[in-house]
């Protein structure tokens, strides 16, 4: 059955490296927290510099992870020291990032971000890839294990709140799209064989 190890105080968002062995997590508006998910034991970080912390991944080889929000730069940090490697909004076109969702592409090579528009840039660089400047809404985007495809739910302009669109990652174009009766999509997720 399950069991409870530990509480952490924190709140949204929360992710899991891809190891679980570290947990991350948000304390307050701007402190992000690396913890051992076994013991909860926490790493020490300096506060971020982001006003409201929306969104958060780990990059598939677990090293590093992107942080980002409202009114706040999207930021790479070091899993192991905690320290800010790259600040991806210094890229031309990446200054004003609102953030409500990212993902990291299975490769590691790709983030797809959400906020005010749908955004593909380049994890290293941080060049812009692929990007539909329309809508707004609270969005959840997930990239399908193989890489091909980005899910995407949300409400207001850009989709209806009830729809989830299924799109091909390199010509953005709308595969098919899932009715569904919710209002609010919380989170997407892929099946391991691509195809649920």
């Amino acid at each position: 059955s399950a069991q409870t190890l530990y509480t952490l105080n924190g709140g949204s968002p929360v992710a899991f490296s891809p190891d679980s062995h570290t947990v991350a997590y948000t304390v307050g508006f701007n402190q992000l927290v690396l913890a051992d998910a076994r013991s909860g034991e926490s790493l020490p970080i300096p506060p971020v510099p982001c006003p409201a912390m929306k969104a958060l991944a780990f990059s598939p080889d677990g090293e590093t992870m992107a942080i980002g929000g409202d009114s706040c730069d999207l930021q790479i940090y070091d899993v192991h020291t905690g320290t800010m490697i790259r600040n991806l909004s210094q890229v031309p076109g990446n200054e004003y990032l609102s953030l409500d969702t990212l993902s990291y592409s299975p490769n590691g090579k790709m983030l797809a971000l959400f906020g005010y528009w749908l955004k593909i840039i380049d994890a290293q660089t941080g060049e812009k890839i692929l990007g539909d400047d329309t809508g707004y809404g609270n969005h959840k985007i997930a990239f399908s294990p193989d890489g091909r495809y980005l899910v995407v739910s949300g409400y207001g302009g850009y989709t209806e709140k009830d729809v989830i669109q299924v799109r091909d990652v390199r010509s953005q174009q709308i595969v098919f799209n899932i009715s569904t009766l919710q209002d609010e999509i919380r989170n997407l997720a892929f099946g391991s064989d691509n195809r649920t």
